[in-house]
């Protein structure tokens, strides 16, 4: 079990960002949530990534 909030937030923000660097690891039935986390923050740069791109390039139309 996590020792306190903190420590799970570290974590998990570490988990999110895919940064994965953290001297605290979950419990073993927590470790595909920590995965799963990672995956969808990898997913969530892409879509952010993509909708600029498709943004950025919209306005350099307008501005033609």
């Amino acid at each position: 079990a996590t020792e306190n909030p903190i420590t799970a937030l570290t974590h998990s923000m570490g988990a999110f960002t895919t940064y994965g660097n953290s001297a605290h690891f979950p419990d073993d039935s927590w470790r595909l949530v920590s995965h799963l986390e990672a995956m969808n923050g990898l997913i969530a740069f892409g879509i952010t990534t993509a909708f600029l791109y498709s943004a950025s390039g919209r306005l350099h139309d307008f501005a033609k």
